[in-house]
């Protein structure tokens, strides 16, 4: 029941997914700067032609419409929609998530479009570990058609767990030649996974089949502690597994409280996060100056988990916004959506929202779960409704996305506090001879990332031409207490003449 599909609808999926697969996922291959417009235009079209005449039932979307509103009002009034991509990335969503409604309970559709992209990429990441090919990253062996191996993971961890989907529901009315099919597709897709080396995929695929295997036991309660207990062991070997890539993440999401408190209700506005993160980062430093992620440190403007990321964005208010709508939905689905439950476990630990192209395909999963169709083949006088509303979307969000002014991120990108920009506005600063502020910048970017050295020394050298007596306080706190990450020559040499300096003070004091 679940695959049954006339021809129209088969040539539909086969459609859709082929531009998902092609403009989505291939392009970065070619350097296509816009295959993320080719895409939206390409779905936007094909999904008028399939409402064109039928009217729209919108008495199920109101908390998605709530939720855009939201987001939008929400960026606006913290003057963030400049940001980028911001305005573009959500009349996407708006665009996936229509268009997932249009194929409502087609559940062949979703198939296609997670399992056939997740094929391409296994084979494209088998062939760069053989070396076969070359891998778009400089710093890893393998990445699929993207520039890092965590983006083929993620597509390839949902192709797997909707394949596993399809095979436990299934697999007795399956002929012999698909189930083998199934298993050989199956044993490259885990194998993939592997290669890539993602551990919150690894996780997720974990969760999923943990799922499909245990339900018949989770109504006992020795079951339920049971199976708890061993996510638990699972989630500690894979920290064991990269301990410092873990505790880097705990000392963003700790630094993210910071931001979150700030604005707790209505949150700080969509990209404030990478607009606003180092600054929560100096005040947990600040806070915690003797902490024991003092020397994992480093710049960063990714959450590396989007429930934090919508409450630093989008307050309490937003996230609620976001749970309801989108539990709701998967309430109402008859079938247990095994896709959007790895989506979410890998949400945890990575950003797929910075990823555009999976950002619209979560959009796609969430707006195709099986409830009430969007369209009736009903005719009314609203009939005219649903591609008018549709082609309304579409056009303003191929204006924001081809407006270069608009998406211009660069001059915003340089607006954000960075250890490097706060320490050039120190120089800056100096310059203009107005040391207090230079003082107040210098402070600030030792309080972002306490173990370089960099700001600590021109700190040491402010003090050294303006207060001898704080010079050789900092330069004796420099010299016996602080620790550096990096010991490089520079390192070495910024030590050196902290040296000499407070040598030559002690004499200067001396004389006097």
């Amino acid at each position: 029941m679940a695959f049954r599909a006339g021809f129209k609808e088969v040539s539909l999926s086969l459609i859709v997914t082929l531009f998902f697969c092609v403009t989505g996922y291939l392009a970065p291959c070619f350097h296509l700067a816009g295959e993320k417009y080719i895409l939206l235009v390409c779905i936007a079209v094909f999904s008028i032609i399939i409402a064109a005449g039928k009217p729209m039932v919108i008495r199920d979307d109101g908390l998605f419409v709530l939720l855009l509103g939201y987001v939008f009002m929400n960026s606006w009034l913290h003057d963030s929609i400049q940001t980028p991509l911001t305005a573009w990335k959500w009349l996407a969503a708006a665009i996936a998530y229509l268009c997932g409604r249009c194929f409502c309970g087609k559940h062949s559709l979703i198939a296609g479009v997670l399992v056939i992209p997740a094929l391409l990429q296994s084979i494209v990441v088998l062939l760069q570990a053989l070396s076969l090919l070359p891998s778009l990253s400089f710093f890893f062996p393998v990445s699929g058609t993207f520039g890092n191996p965590a983006v083929p993971a993620v597509i390839i961890a949902l192709g797997f767990t909707e394949l596993l989907s399809i095979a436990h529901r299934r697999w007795a009315m399956l002929s012999f030649p698909i189930k083998l099919i199934i298993i050989v597709v199956g044993l490259l897709l885990s194998s993939t996974i592997v290669i890539c080396n993602n551990r919150s995929c690894w996780f997720a695929v974990i969760v999923v089949v943990c799922i499909v295997f245990s339900r018949p036991y989770l109504r006992h309660a020795r079951a339920r502690l049971l199976i708890l207990c061993g996510f638990f062991l699972v989630l500690w070997c894979l920290y064991l597994e990269r301990p410092g890539s873990a505790n880097v993440r705990f000392l963003i999401w700790r630094s993210s409280m910071y931001l979150f408190t700030d604005h707790p209700v209505f949150g700080g506005g969509s990209t404030s996060f990478a607009a606003e993160y180092m600054l929560g980062q100096a005040s947990y430093f600040t806070h915690h100056p003797d902490s024991p992620l003092v020397m994992l440190a480093n710049e960063h403007n990714q959450p590396y988990n989007e429930l934090m990321r919508l409450l630093c964005e989008q307050g309490l208010l937003g996230t609620i916004l976001f749970a309801a709508a989108l539990l709701t939905r998967m309430k109402s689905s008859v079938i247990c959506p095994l896709g959007l439950v790895t989506f979410i476990t890998i949400s945890f630990f990575y950003n797929p929202s910075d990823v555009i192209i999976l950002f619209l395909l979560f959009w796609l999963l969430v707006g195709s779960l099986d409830v009430r169709p969007l369209t009736s083949k009903k005719k009314n006088t609203m009939r005219f409704l649903w591609p008018v509303t549709f082609a309304g979307v579409a056009l303003a969000c191929v204006f924001c996305a081809f407006n270069e002014e608009y998406m211009d991120s660069s001059r915003w990108e340089s607006n954000y506090p960075s250890y490097h920009g706060v320490c050039k506005k120190g120089d800056d600063y100096v310059k203009q001879e107005r040391y207090e502020e230079a003082e107040t910048c210098y402070k600030l970017a030792c309080a972002m990332i306490p173990c370089r050295i960099t700001a600590p020394y021109r700190l040491y050298k402010l003090y050294e031409v303006q207060n001898s007596v704080k010079a050789l306080e900092w330069g004796d706190h420099i010299l016996n207490e602080m620790q550096f990450s990096i010991t490089s020559g520079q390192t070495l040499q910024m030590k050196a003449d902290i040296r000499d300096g407070m040598r030559r003070l002690r004499c200067e004091a001396m004389r006097e």
